[in-house]
């Protein structure tokens, strides 16, 4: 099995019960995540921690990581399946628009991936679109290094992984509508 981040902070506790979820389906280490005034910041430095980790832990290997609020299917695995080649696995989202793939609960990154994500993030985040969001930095990042992508389909794009419905969101601060039906 790949190693596995799940980003969580630990005074999230509407979310514990999903970390614990994650953690039996795959085996991820839990990272503290953080919560800043600015939350696109936050989402940004959690990501970049789980980066440095695996690159410190498994310096040659894909990882995955995964947001506190995601919900694995039981056969999540199988969205992997024929997707090595990429450098960025969606395994879910929430959307994808001309420029940016909106979602990064749950995510198989390679380790030129890994690399492109902590040499550049800091850079892209005053730049992109919607200024220090890690989607829409991911998707810049895939762009401009030429780094191949793969996610389910439209219609499958929450069969794997979706975010929590009912939860709120840690950066909108709106509560999470339910996830696509299959």
């Amino acid at each position: 099995m790949l190693p596995a981040f799940v980003l969580h902070n630990n005074t999230c506790l509407d979310r514990t019960e999903l970390v614990r979820d994650i953690v039996t389906k795959t085996g991820a280490t839990v990272v503290q995540s953080f919560l800043l005034p600015d939350r696109k910041e936050g989402c940004r430095a959690s990501h970049l921690q789980a980066a440095k980790i695996a690159k410190a832990l498994h310096p040659t290997s894909a990882y995955l990581v995964f947001e506190d609020d995601c919900v694995l299917s039981e056969d999540w695995q199988r969205c992997l399946e024929g997707m090595s080649i990429a450098d960025v696995v969606y395994l879910g989202y929430n959307g994808k628009g001309e420029s940016v793939t909106y979602g990064t609960h749950a995510l198989r990154l390679s380790p030129k991936a890994r690399d492109k994500i902590l040499s550049e993030t800091e850079r892209l985040a005053r730049v992109v679109d919607d200024k220090g969001a890690f989607d829409h930095i991911l998707s810049k990042i895939c762009r401009q290094e030429g780094l191949l992508t793969a996610m389910p389909p439209p219609d499958q794009k929450g069969r794997w992984a979706h975010q929590k419905e009912g939860l709120v969101s840690l950066i909108t601060g709106q509560v999470r509508a339910s996830p696509p039906q299959q």
